[in-house]
């Protein structure tokens, strides 16, 4: 499977000078090239040199997929693995809830910029693998993010994503373990590698004992820690059940070579039964294949189709709970759905921009707003206030002046009838495509039916002006965006009331998407019928003339005097007082008060009693 993008010369030198190595089958299991023997990363003696990993996967005959690097106790390093937000489970269902996998994408785009080290496309060249030097307890694996330094490999491929040098980040990896909560080595399904003892303990042990590393097997078995460099008696248990799970794959079999061994007869070995199953289990787990992480994805299963069953009219609830539904289909994940999503903003904002932006990404299946991956399918683009030259410009700027592709499934007008004749044709062209996913209206006020004095009240000719293209939207599975402008004056309260017109809009839309910008920067905010409510902090480039997701505003835009405050927090893990605060962070004592109760209010920190205040302990930073 090697790719034309492949370098293992690219690989960080100091890496390649550690004999850490191994090569992987398609299955992910990793190997020993030398003796072709299965490899454990817990297990040194079966690992190779870089040199060595490289030969065998070159001269494997086909046999290896690539090589890996294995995170040991005794090297510096640490791997962050951003896994697959739009995965699909084996029934065809999303490993991630759709309305989540924005705020995924968002999150990886975070942490890759925050941590700013080596880091390198997976082998599928979607994903990416991020190098640091820190050093974790054990690892850790949250809402599609995990962190290791020791007991797993990454494979690597030296496709380069970004060419900095493996830095140090061990409060940061501190931070993020922090965040993502307790360890998951206790609760790994390792099952599927138990098998029932097909050789007797006996000959197990014999093969342990006169293997290449045999010696190392029998000081381990008398409680020898100095061939692992370690006194701890949890350590040596460790590495002694490790190297008994490498020819054992019954777990009972293992426990019982385990307790007859010198080294097993410590009173928390034989009493402990809960300490044996997390000691095997975390050996079997040595034998867990990496991820294979993708930063996107061209294609999800088709729906499953709501079959009634009786047909149209009334149905009974019984009947309707017992009813199966495609899943919400995406057209930009978790921010455009399928149905009518109103996007308003401000006059110049760069609403068209966007649009486009998105409507090249789904015609082409690539990316938009920064990483959102867009299934591919045909656009019909209604640039109701454009020209052609306009249109020609603005594509070849976001083509990179014309460095990228422009998409053959992207169709322009800039002439349109109106409602209800403009719906009507609308129905024609996506009648003549049938792979359609999106058609944008760009804007309202120039299809829109014209209404006629005192016919209508307001309400009702708001409401009717998109209930058209709502209905056409249901009818044909697709995503319509129309786009629409905001008042002048800012809602107080809930941004949906900035939507210029009456409710009557808001209420015939299925998504309302607001695009608004302030002194603190500009920010996107969706709410609707079948998405969940988003909001994030978002940037204009430009150069590029595009748009990217930049994460929670309260997250983005905070200040360096709350920074300062929360980091204090954390670091000392305690309830601290506004006095206690101001002198450690050199700050006005009055502005301490008057800053502490803004961030109260913003969930940022939690006031326990008068004059006592501590940190939000999870959902305060990449989570």
């Amino acid at each position: 499977m090697t790719s034309p993008n492949w370098n293992f010369d690219n690989i960080p030198r100091e890496l390649r000078q550690l004999i850490q190595w191994v090569v992987w089958e398609p299955t992910k299991a990793p190997f020993n090239p030398s003796s072709g023997k299965p490899a454990s990363t817990t297990d040194p003696q079966t690992w190779c040199s870089f040199e060595e990993a490289v030969s065998g996967y070159h001269n494997g005959n086909g046999r290896y997929a690539g090589i890996g690097f294995v995170f040991s106790a005794h090297d510096d390093y640490c791997g962050i693995d951003l896994d697959y937000p739009y995965a699909l489970r084996d029934d065809g269902t999303p490993k991630f809830p759709p309305e989540k996998q924005a705020e995924i994408v968002a999150r990886h785009n975070s942490i890759v910029e925050a941590f700013d080290s080596y880091a390198e496309f997976s082998p599928s060249g979607k994903g990416v693998h991020i190098i640091i030097k820190a050093e974790i307890s054990s690892g850790r694996r949250r809402e599609a993010v995990e962190i290791y330094s020791r007991g797993r490999y990454f494979t690597m491929t030296g496709n380069v994503y970004r060419a900095s040098p493996i830095a140090e980040r061990q409060n940061l990896a501190n931070t993020l373990c922090e965040q993502m909560g307790r360890s998951i080595s206790t609760v790994e399904d390792t099952s599927q590698f138990y098998a029932t003892a097909t050789e007797t303990d006996a000959a197990i042990f014999d093969m342990a004992s006169t293997a290449k590393n045999g010696e190392k097997f029998l000081a381990l078995w008398n409680g020898d820690g100095s061939v692992i460099n370690s006194k701890d008696e949890s350590a040596i248990d460790q590495a002694l059940v490790n190297i008994l799970q490498f020819y054992a794959k019954d777990p009972a079999q293992i426990e019982r070579l385990w307790l007859a061994s010198p080294h097993g007869q410590r009173r928390k070995t034989q009493t402990r039964r809960d300490y044996r199953d997390r000691t095997i289990r975390r050996a079997f787990d040595g034998e867990l294949p990496p991820m294979d992480i993708s930063g996107v994805v061209n294609s999800f299963k088709p729906p499953i189709q709501a079959i009634s069953p009786q047909g149209l009219g009334p149905i009974s609830a019984r009947d309707l709970a017992s009813m199966e539904f495609a899943p919400i289909k995406y057209v930009v994940p978790g921010i455009v759905a399928e149905g009518l999503s109103l996007l308003a903003g401000r006059p110049k904002l760069g609403k068209s921009w966007a649009c486009l932006e998105i409507a090249i990404a789904v015609a082409g299946g690539g990316n938009c707003l920064g990483n959102l991956p867009c299934e591919r399918g045909e656009v019909l683009y209604l640039a109701l206030e454009d020209n052609r030259r306009r249109l020609k410009s603005r594509l070849h700027k976001l083509s990179n002046d014309g460095a990228l592709e422009i998409p053959d499934g992207l169709f322009f007008e800039t002439e349109w009838p109106r409602d209800p004749d403009g719906v009507s044709k609308i129905r024609e062209w996506l009648s003549r495509y049938p792979g359609a996913k999106l058609v944008i209206v760009d804007v309202l006020a120039a299809f829109r039916g014209l209404k006629k004095p005192n016919q209508q009240q307001q309400y009702d000719a708001d409401y009717g002006a998109i209930k058209g293209l709502q209905a056409l939207a249901s009818e044909f599975g697709v995503a319509i965006i129309v786009v629409h402008h905001t008042r002048k004056a800012k809602a107080e309260v809930d941004p949906v009331e900035s939507v210029s017109g009456t409710l009557g809009l808001s209420g015939a839309a299925d998504t309302i998407i607001i695009l608004d910008r302030d002194t603190n920067g500009c920010t996107l905010y969706g709410r609707g019928r079948d998405i969940q409510e988003f909001e994030f902090a978002v940037q204009f480039d430009a150069e590029t003339c595009r748009w990217q997701l930049l994460g929670n505003p309260r997250e983005v835009r905070r200040s360096d005097e709350r920074t300062k405050i929360i980091e204090f927090l954390k670091s000392s893990g305690g309830v601290k007082s506004p006095k206690e605060i101001a002198y450690v962070t050199n700050m006005p004592s009055d502005n301490v008060r008057k800053l502490l109760g803004s961030m109260v209010e913003a969930g940022e920190v939690v006031k326990t009693a008068p004059g006592s205040y501590r940190c939000v302990p999870v959902g305060n930073g990449f989570f």
